[in-house]
Parts: C-alpha cells; sequence; structure tokens
C-alpha cells in the first residue's frame, strides 16, 4: 500500500508539474505573439506622436473612442469572462455539443447588449459629448461629436470578436486571438503613412474599422476550423445560459465601475489645458506595452487553466498554480518597475520626441510615465487574482472591490490633481492598483482559510 501511495502520489505530482508546465509554456507563447503586435503597435503610436503631437486632433479623437472603447471591454470582456468559466465547465460535464449551444444563445444575447448600447450612445452624443469633454472648444467639440459616430461600429465589431477569441481560449487555443489583433496597428500606420495629410485624424478611424474586420474575419474562420457554428441561436434559455447570466450581471457592474475610472480619468484630463488628455494617454504608451504583454498572456491563459481545475475541484493545483504565479509575477514586475523610473524621461525621448512631439512634451509625459509605473506589480497580480475570482464563479466580490476603487480614484484625482497637474491622475490610478490587489488577495486569503476549516 505504501508504495501504491508514492506511486499515486508522484502521479499527482506530475500533473500538476504538467498543469503549471501549460500555462507557463501558453504564456510564453502569447507573450512572443503579443510582442510581435505591441512593437508594430509602438510603430504606429510613433507616427501618430510625429503626426499629431499633442494637439486638438489626437484630444478630440482619445475622448471620441473613449465610451465605445469602454463598452467593449465592459459589455464584451465581462461576458466572455463570465462565459469561459461556464464553457469550460459545460464541456467538462455535458459534452461539446451542449456547449455550443451555450455558445450560440450567449452569442444571440451578446449581439443585443452591445447594439443596444451603440443606439443608446448615438442617441445620447448631445448630452454625454459635452459633459465628458467640457473643456473643449465648440470646434474641437464638433470634431469630437463626428469622431464619435465614426467610430461607434467598432462597438460592435470588436465586441464580437472578443467573444469569438474567448471560446477559442476556452480550447486553449491562444495564439491565433493574440496575433489577430497586429491588423489595426499595422492598417492605421500604412492609411497615415500614404494618406495623413489627406484625412487628418480620420485616418486612425479607418485604420480602426479596417483592422477591426480583419480580425472579426480571421476569428471567424478559426471558430468555424474549430468546429463551432457562428450563427447566433436562441435555444430556450438553458440552464447553463441562466448561470451565465448571474456570474454576469455584478461582473458587468463590477467592469463599469472599474473602467469607470478610465473614464474619470479622461474625463478630468480634458478638463484641463489643451493636450492633456493626449500627454495623459501617451504617458501610459510604453507601459501599456510591457503591462500589455504580461497581462494579456497571464489573464488569457490562466482562466480556462483555472476554470477546469474548479470544475474538478482540483484545489490543490490552484493554490499551487496561484502561489506559482504570484512569485514569478513579483521577481520580475519590481525590478520592471524601478528601470521605468530611472529611464522614464530616456525612453519617452527616444520614442516620442519628434516632429510635433517637443522636448517640452517629453518631459511631462515621463513625470506621467513615472507615477503609472508604481502600478505594474499590483496590476500584474490583481490580473492573476481576478481569474482565479472568476473562475471560482464569486464575481460579486469585484462589483464591491470596483466600488471601493471608483470612490478612491475620484478622490485621488481630486486632490492630487491640485498638487501636481494632470501627472497626479496617473498616481492616483497607481493607488488604485495597490488597494485593488490587497483586496483581492485579502479575498483569495479567506476563501483559503475557509477551505481549510470545511475539510477540518
Amino acid at each position: 500500500m505504501g508504495r501504491v501511495s508514492k506511486v499515486t502520489k508522484a502521479i499527482g505530482n506530475w500533473s500538476d508539474l504538467s498543469a503549471n508546465r501549460k500555462i507557463f509554456t501558453s504564456i510564453i507563447v502569447i507573450t512572443s505573439i503579443s510582442l510581435i503586435v505591441k512593437i508594430v503597435a509602438m510603430g504606429k503610436d510613433v507616427l501618430v506622436a510625429n503626426i499629431f503631437g499633442t494637439g486638438d486632433e489626437l484630444d478630440a479623437f482619445l475622448i471620441a473612442f473613449l465610451l465605445p472603447q469602454l463598452f467593449i471591454n465592459i459589455i464584451a470582456g465581462s461576458f466572455v469572462s463570465s462565459l469561459v468559466p461556464v464553457l469550460t465547465a459545460t464541456i467538462e460535464n455535458s459534452g461539446k455539443k451542449r456547449a455550443q449551444q451555450l455558445a450560440q444563445e450567449a452569442l444571440l444575447l451578446a449581439i443585443l447588449m452591445l447594439v443596444i448600447i451603440a443606439v443608446l450612445l448615438v442617441i445620447s452624443i448631445p448630452l454625454v459629448i459635452p459633459f465628458i469633454a467640457s473643456g473643449f472648444s465648440v470646434e474641437k467639440l464638433n470634431l469630437t461629436k463626428d469622431l464619435y459616430l465614426w467610430l461607434m461600429p467598432l462597438l460592435i465589431i470588436n465586441g464580437v470578436s472578443v467573444f469569438y477569441a474567448g471560446i477559442l481560449n476556452t480550447e486553449h487555443s491562444f495564439a491565433i486571438p493574440a496575433l489577430l489583433p497586429i491588423f489595426t496597428p499595422l492598417s492605421i500606420f500604412l492609411i497615415l503613412l500614404l494618406q495623413a495629410e489627406t484625412l487628418g485624424i480620420y485616418g486612425i478611424v479607418l485604420g480602426l474599422l479596417s483592422g477591426g474586420l480583419i480580425e472579426f474575419a480571421g476569428l471567424a474562420f478559426a471558430l468555424q476550423q474549430s468546429g463551432w457554428k457562428l450563427l447566433p441561436f436562441w435555444q430556450g434559455f438553458l440552464t447553463e445560459t441562466k448561470k451565465l447570466l448571474s456570474q454576469y450581471a455584478p461582473m458587468i457592474a463590477g467592469a463599469f465601475l472599474m473602467s469607470g475610472t478610465v473614464f474619470v480619468d479622461q474625463a478630468m484630463a480634458a478638463m484641463g489645458e489643451s493636450g492633456s488628455v493626449a500627454a495623459l494617454n501617451y504617458g501610459n504608451k510604453i507601459l501599456a506595452l510591457i503591462l500589455g504583454l504580461g497581462a494579456m498572456a497571464l489573464g488569457t491563459v490562466v482562466l480556462p487553466h483555472f476554470s477546469g481545475m474548479v470544475a474538478k475541484k482540483d484545489w490543490n493545483s490552484v493554490r499551487t498554480t496561484l502561489s506559482k504565479y504570484v512569485r514569478i509575477i513579483l521577481w520580475v514586475s519590481i525590478p520592471a518597475t524601478f528601470l521605468f523610473i530611472v529611464l522614464s524621461e530616456w525612453m519617452v525621448s527616444l520614442v516620442f520626441e519628434r516632429g510635433q512631439f517637443s522636448s517640452e512634451n517629453t518631459k511631462l509625459v515621463a513625470t506621467i510615465q513615472i507615477y503609472y509605473a508604481f502600478q505594474i506589480p499590483f496590476y500584474l497580480l490583481a490580473i492573476l487574482g481576478v481569474k482565479l475570482i472568476n473562475a471560482l464563479h464569486q464575481n460579486k466580490v469585484l462589483l464591491y472591490i470596483a466600488v471601493v476603487n471608483l470612490v478612491v480614484n475620484i478622490i485621488g484625482n481630486l486632490i492630487l490633481v491640485r498638487l501636481i497637474g494632470v501627472a497626479g491622475i496617473a498616481l492616483s490610478t497607481s493607488i488604485v492598483s495597490a488597494l485593488s490587489c490587497l483586496l483581492i488577495y485579502y479575498y483569495l486569503a479567506r476563501v483559503e482559510k475557509n477551505e481549510v476549516s470545511d475539510r477540518n
């Protein structure tokens, strides 16, 4: 019996190692692909900085794109984060046919929500745009409204693309969803390079639309090749759909409040001097390249793996995986934070300072980037923790945390903008990231404690 026990234990350890190896391998693959995408995106940003600097046109575009991008993350992103654990459990317990039915019904609901939101956002233009761009001149405000209308189709195109990518991730197919976003910055770069004088800021809009359509078509083709039916279809309100919606309600509320911090940041920047919105955006560009690589790879890969472990009630693997990646994140992110702070002005000057982007712009953007950099370890740790909470079907917790974050962000912005200008918004964001991380891991520690108590 002793030998059998040792063999069983060895097999368990090997399986756990195998699961972690799969996660790590997938993260490396996604990070490598995402690096290529981010490099192309950075090339696009350099060209945008050269052409538009921190001028009014770019300010108008960023505010116009704020709400479509916000609701893509809220509606589609939250929906997928709720769908993946339920879809994974359905495949595990009821087979792929039932999962297919769930996916079709969920897709129908997702499209309906996206269309309704798009219509409401268009109707509300006279109220919404003047509110979030209160510091803009009349001419700048009119440009913002026009860009806003042109960008609205992206809400549906990119929203459905996020849904398709989520289904592929459920099957641990990560490479194609990670690679296809390259077409958006590539389209923007080529259009601006060839037609910047003719199209102006509308070249970015055209690039977003064409790149979004290419990504949508690529994901649709990949799903079809994987055997998934693409057409939305009502299946009679499946039990799994009800479970999905029960998780989605708190998730969307939490995402709305979390994303509300971005909305508040941009709106408050728009109240400042001309170019403040653009400066805040540039201050996060290089950091977003690094954080985007880590966060996208980590969040995309661990959610289906955590969901599979939870569906099997393999708590030992959950604990081991979480502990391992917390240590990896800390070892990598703390030195990265130090480097960002030390090299901030040099990086901004190297990447952006040319054409319409002046040395004065460099100093402001570098300061903003330093304050944003403080969030690096907290942001990555929070992504890991959030995906485990998603897998545990405890999305209500994220709603409570989001409420706290939004309140702290508003207070932080109001105080810090008065003290250090627009850079105070970046520092407030880092404070919110730290607080969010602490709350997430406090909750997970309580879950661990309760589980140990239940077993004893």
